[in-house]
């Protein structure tokens, strides 16, 4: 980090550190702006977490009881574990994956997608393609079979 930070100055630090900032921000509103994803937790500085949750299911959790609420999200896991797995496998692009507690309702643990933004040449229509691989392979997913 030493020599990087020579090479690069701390002016060049902070545009980085304020690329992947803001380039999350626009991240989280493109996310938004679809109807099978949701955002889990707000972008912080470059971090962001999201899910593949369509829209019948996001409204459905909303008004269900806490079985039902179980049973949605343990369905919405196995989507987005599967469809981070087919997309990381394909090798085009790569989202980790993590495990979050919700408290909506009793504890209990979710599957969202992780986005890390670091990379200086990451722009929106790099995210923008990732989340329409995304949905490729969700759609995919529907048609052989897993609902969500």
């Amino acid at each position: 980090m030493d020599s990087a930070l020579k090479i690069m100055g701390g002016r060049g630090y902070a545009l980085l550190i304020e690329h992947g900032i803001e380039t999350a921000r626009s991240f989280s509103e493109e996310i938004e702006s679809r109807a099978d994803f949701e955002i889990v937790t707000p972008p912080e500085l470059n971090i962001l977490t999201y899910r593949i949750c369509p829209a019948a299911v996001k409204k459905e959790l909303e008004n269900c009881d806490e079985e039902r609420r179980r049973e949605l999200n343990e369905t919405l896991n196995e989507i987005n574990m599967t469809v981070q797995r087919l997309q990381r496998e394909t090798g085009k692009s790569f989202v980790s994956r993590t495990t979050l507690k919700t408290h909506k309702g009793r504890c209990e643990s979710i599957v969202v997608l992780r986005c890390v933004i670091m990379n200086p040449l990451t722009d929106i229509n790099v995210l923008k393609d990732i989340l329409d691989e995304q949905e490729e392979i969700y759609s995919s997913l529907k048609m052989q079979g897993m609902r969500g």
